[in-house]
């Protein structure tokens, strides 16, 4: 007799692909008509914008640009000046695994920006990038519970197993847009020379199927004001609001997210001519979720016959499920020298240049860029490499862990000798681990092979070890656990280590 179980199938998205590249591009650029030659380049500065990811042919494609921004001393003196371009960028990431129907999320980082004068009208630029992607495609884990109706003298061994998948991949393109004023206290605005954007996401919250999700776009802007010969910046926050669409409607408690927040376009412009005291900003950006899901999974692992001879049927499943989240915290203060006594800061940037793992934790490396003003009224600009170390005692152990790093706002000011920066540093780390089950999907009765029980002892005595288990315990001695439990007044199956017990066989209701 065979006795095919049914198939319970819970659909989950498993990782194919997962790669990232440093990317160079260089660039020419001429200085237009309308604006003075170049004596000195002062700062760059830019933002990664993506335009488009695909997968063809075991490839990841990779497409955007960055919105480079060079600030520059002109001949002569007076005013620094700015110019912008676009720098677009092509990667291609191997992905043997992805196909046409895989959900692909992409993510570009500028880690660095430098500018120098070919000749007073002509620039060359090199921007420098992180570029990543990863790929899921749609899966299922298979599992088969126990049926209504069994055969009299079969028994099952059900266990259940803690499963965390990503059970969701989705994206949505928005754009946020208003008119924002200057902070109080700071001078209008007559020509903005440089500005970049960052996007961070504040909160999540589940309503039914949707993931709504609250963040914070900060711009910030270096511009030149009507009659003050020093740059002025401020930094301009923007929040938003947008709403992802979702798989299913479970509620938030057993769900957790990774989104990330990317550009795919940026424009800044003032407003109101010379004296402009508000700024009008665009942002068009993509939020891309990963969204795993934590749940309890029961099957059968194991069957047999107390009657006759059984045999099982099983299907090995694996899943990648999320173990743990951890989030460590570091701030990193460093002085940086100057080639003249510094008098006030214009403005800070932040360009990430990647995470290292080390034997004993994680290093995230980043260069720091301030724009100054000397005492002597000259605007200069320095920096440097820092790095934030994470101790991480348990990593040898762990072999898929996914980190990524976050940096807040940097602070900068004036000291002896240099200028002091603090810059807040936060590592993410995600652990899965792969679990694998062979659940038992059918099961062969030989009616013909009765079990002979004139050959077997009524009762048996067994001290327990270790190694043993009620349900090993009574496949081998054609008994159940039920038979075993009530024989020896057990009330669990873990307290039975070192105990001599009676196991008693069970009577055949097949003749």
């Amino acid at each position: 007799m065979e006795l095919t179980l049914k198939k319970n199938k819970i659909p989950f998205f498993k990782k194919k692909a997962d790669a990232s590249t440093n990317h160079e591009e260089t660039m020419e650029m001429i200085v237009p008509d309308s604006l003075p030659d170049i004596r000195e380049v002062l700062d760059t500065d830019g933002t990664a914008v993506l335009r488009s990811k695909e997968c063809d042919n075991g490839k990841m494609i990779v497409t955007g640009f960055v919105r480079a921004n060079v600030v520059y001393v002109p001949d002569g003196g007076g005013i620094s000046r700015g110019l912008s371009t676009q720098i677009p960028f092509t990667v291609t990431l191997d992905a043997p695994d992805v196909d046409c129907d895989s959900r692909i999320l992409a993510n570009s980082e500028l880690s660095g920006i430098e500018a120098r004068a070919l000749n007073s009208r002509k620039l060359a630029i090199r921007a420098f990038l992180n570029v990543g992607a990863s790929a899921y495609g749609e899966s299922e884990f298979s599992r088969s519970p126990a049926p209504d109706e069994i055969p009299e003298d079969l028994e099952l061994l059900t266990e259940t197993c803690e499963l965390n998948p990503v059970v969701d991949v989705s994206e949505k393109a928005f754009t946020i847009s208003d008119e924002i004023p200057l902070p109080p206290g700071k001078p209008p605005i007559s020509l903005i020379i440089k500005s970049n954007a960052a996007l961070v996401a504040d909160e999540f919250r589940v309503a039914g199927s949707k993931l709504i999700l609250k963040g914070t776009a900060n711009i910030v802007i270096v511009y030149a004001s009507m009659g003050i010969a020093e740059l002025s910046s401020a930094i301009l926050s923007l929040p938003f609001s947008e709403v992802l669409d979702l798989s299913d409607s479970d509620g938030a408690e057993n769900k957790t997210f990774d989104v990330t927040l990317t550009a795919t376009s940026l424009y800044v412009q003032e407003n109101g001519g010379d004296t402009a005291t508000s700024v009008s900003i665009e942002i068009s950006a993509l939020a891309q979720a990963v969204v795993c899901k934590r749940f309890e999974a029961s099957y059968i692992a194991d069957a047999y016959s107390t009657s006759c001879e059984a045999s099982c049927r099983t299907e090995e499943s694996s899943v990648s499920s999320l173990e743990s989240e951890q989030t460590f915290k570091e701030t990193v203060r460093e002085t940086l020298p100057t080639a003249v006594n510094p008098r006030s800061v214009i403005c800070v940037r932040v360009f990430p240049n990647g995470i290292v793992r080390a034997a004993d934790g994680y290093g995230a490396a980043f260069k720091v860029t301030v724009t100054y003003c000397s005492d002597d009224g000259q605007t200069l600009t320095t920096g440097g490499k820092l790095n934030a170390f994470f101790a991480y005692p348990d990593l040898p152990g762990i072999d898929d862990i996914r980190a990524s790093a976050t940096f807040g706002e940097p602070f900068a000011a004036p000291v002896a000798g240099g200028i002091e920066v603090r810059v807040p540093v936060e590592l993410h780390t995600r652990i899965f681990r792969s679990i694998r089950v062979s659940p038992v999907y059918s099961v062969s009765l030989d009616e013909k092979q009765l079990t002979d029980y004139t050959q077997l002892p009524s009762l048996v005595l067994h001290r327990v070890t270790t190694d043993d288990t009620l349900w090993e315990l009574a496949k081998r001695y054609n008994s159940t656990r039920e038979l075993i439990r009530e024989a020896n007044e057990l009330d669990s199956d873990s307290a039975v280590c070192g105990r001599m017990l009676i196991i008693s066989k069970k009577r055949p209701s097949i003749k």
